[in-house]
């Protein structure tokens, strides 16, 4: 058995050791690296998220900022009833006004809407509204 044990090529055992635990090792780096980027990727996306939504908050603040007169359209993010006209306003808008004045004011608030205009006139015959963000900010009337 000793004769055995002293045959050996011990050279080409350790050499064979050598391979494997190089090549046991880059494995290991190459895992490493992936998980690196992976993490170098996941840590982007939330930077890449933070910044978007912090851009998105100063679009808001602007628009609704009365003294920038910059941002006259709200972002995507500002819910339309901030804005838009309620069933309740229209009413009141409405009143008091024939048919056809009716009809002539309804169109200019949906198209002021469509433009998403927050602040416009309204015109008719007799008279102007001005509108701020949906409600009526000041009426005038003249001769009837």
């Amino acid at each position: 058995m000793l004769e055995t044990i002293l045959s050996l090529d011990y050279e080409a055992i350790i050499a064979a050791i050598t391979t494997l635990a190089a090549a046991f090792a880059g494995i290991l780096a190459g895992i490493k690296n992936k998980e690196a980027k992976k993490q170098e990727q996941t840590a982007n996306a939330y930077a890449e998220l933070a910044e978007q939504t912090e851009r998105e908050k100063q679009e808001v603040i602007d628009f609704f900022d009365p003294e920038n007169a910059e941002v006259q359209t709200p972002p995507a993010s500002v819910p339309e009833r901030s804005w838009k006209m309620s069933e309740a306003v229209k009413g009141f808008l409405l009143a008091g006004h024939d048919e056809a004045e009716k009809v002539e004011i309804l169109k200019q608030v949906e198209e002021a809407e469509a433009k998403k205009l927050c602040e416009y006139t309204i015109s008719y015959e007799h008279g102007y509204y001005k509108i701020l963000n949906g409600q009526i900010n000041r009426h005038t009337v003249w001769g009837k």
